[in-house]
């Protein structure tokens, strides 16, 4: 199983025509795949099945709950989807509900991946503070730009943080 996101904050806007929106298409043009609304109800649940064919699972209201092949559970909520394989064991739930749509068919997905959870096994105390002087100096050039990609400000500060830090600039990141 693997998760994106299709939320406002990694969308794009668009004004062709006069229009005033932002747009995060979750499959590639020339898909063939059909869309179905899904509505779980309190409590309410799709049991562990195997996939017929690969599904996106697109939390659109509401919060809740998949998992796949490795039976873990992740949650869900506005904005981020779960793709399941062909032949892929999921299931998926809700304690108070969620609306879906799920897509299901031969299709490319073009949503923004979301990797693993983030596990930081070497934390340094000072790593606040080393983000905080690179924020301060980079954020004024590119806040107009960021806010439109902020997944990508992320990991490009995170790359030079590791940079800087594997290098033994510890503290120096302005220098």
């Amino acid at each position: 199983m693997r998760i994106f996101r299709f939320d406002e904050e990694v969308s794009r806007q668009i004004s062709d025509f006069g229009s005033r929106l932002k747009l995060s298409p979750p499959i590639a043009e020339g898909s063939s795949a059909r869309v179905q609304v899904m509505h779980l109800p309190s409590a309410g649940r799709v049991g562990r099945h195997q996939a017929t064919v690969q599904q996106l699972f697109a939390v659109v209201s509401g919060s809740g709950w998949v998992s796949g092949a490795e039976g873990r559970r992740r949650n869900l909520g506005v904005g981020y989807a779960a793709l399941w394989d062909e032949g892929e064991d999921h299931e998926a739930g809700s304690e108070a509900g969620l609306m879906a749509m799920c897509i299901e068919g031969n299709f490319e997905v073009r949503a923004l991946a979301v990797t693993r959870e983030i596990k930081v096994s070497d934390y340094d105390p000072a790593w606040p503070g080393w983000f905080e002087q690179v924020r301060a100096r980079v954020w004024p050039a590119i806040q107009d730009v960021a806010s439109h990609r902020s997944c990508g400000v992320d990991l490009r500060v995170r790359a030079r943080r590791q940079t800087h830090h594997r290098h033994g600039h510890r503290g120096r990141l302005g220098g």
